[in-house]
């Protein structure tokens, strides 16, 4: 045996490393496509999306992973099993992080059924929606450029943010960087309003950059986080005029 093939990996090792990656990858996002994997994990291969495709199949057979089928010509959904909820927790601790962080926010007015433990992606699964699909690429997308820490959605939305909300408006994901300053996400998958669209130039103008030009700090009273940008991805070009889909700007 050469030295280099002494230095390489088992190829079981590799299998359990990538499963136990997705998991964190599900915990993090909820439930994911497998284009979503494919991008997150096998981004440097041309066959990304079999290979995404034949892990979830093994972790399907395996009883870690549950697909939801979209029907016909539509996506598939991949989410956690109870197993690999289970599995997860064992594995990385998570659990034990997870229950400080529940008694830490216990008095911060959340639904008692968002907790940040790993769980079963089952019931957010019934009902999957194009915001969320479209809110987990947007922080894919920042992941990809960068950033010290990005929080998804599901993430937000289970209180496992840093903060969650500025001026009562929630953000659809959130990046930032090792100085603090923070990327917001808006995610426009449906068509706006009039209100709506009017609500959200006076968030943007009175709220989120004031004409003080005094970037509001978002996590009080520790100020270790302060709001540099707001981006917003447009999948549905029709809610907004002269815009670009798929847009990650502002």
């Amino acid at each position: 045996m050469t030295h280099a093939t002494a230095q390489q990996k088992p190829t079981r090792q590799i299998a359990r490393e990538n499963e136990l990656q997705l998991l964190i990858h599900l915990y993090k996002f909820g439930y994911l496509t497998h284009q979503q994997i494919a991008v997150l994990m096998y981004s440097e291969y041309s066959q990304g999306i079999r290979l995404a495709q034949r892990l979830v199949k093994r972790m399907v057979d395996n009883k870690l992973l549950i697909r939801h089928s979209g029907g016909f010509s539509e996506r598939d959904y991949i989410g956690l099993s109870a197993s690999g909820a289970r599995k997860l927790s064992s594995e990385l601790g998570i659990a034990t992080t997870g229950a400080t962080l529940l008694e830490s926010t216990k008095n911060q007015s959340r639904p008692e059924t968002m907790s940040p433990l790993p769980a079963s992606s089952k019931d957010i699964m019934r009902c999957p929606t194009k915001h969320r699909v479209a809110s987990s690429w947007a922080a894919i997308l920042l992941m990809r450029e960068g950033f010290a820490e990005v929080w998804s959605e599901r993430e937000i939305q289970t209180n496992r943010a840093p903060f969650k909300s500025l001026g009562l408006k929630i953000p659809d994901a959130l990046a930032a960087t090792n100085e603090g300053e923070v990327d917001w996400v808006e995610v426009e998958a449906s068509k706006r309003g009039g209100r709506d669209l009017i609500n959200l130039t006076k968030w943007l103008i009175n709220t989120a950059f004031p004409q003080n030009e005094v970037m509001p700090f978002l996590n009080p009273p520790m100020d270790t986080y302060w709001l540099f940008r707001v981006r917003f991805l447009i999948t549905n070009v029709s809610g907004f005029k002269n815009t670009k889909k798929n847009s990650l700007t502002i």
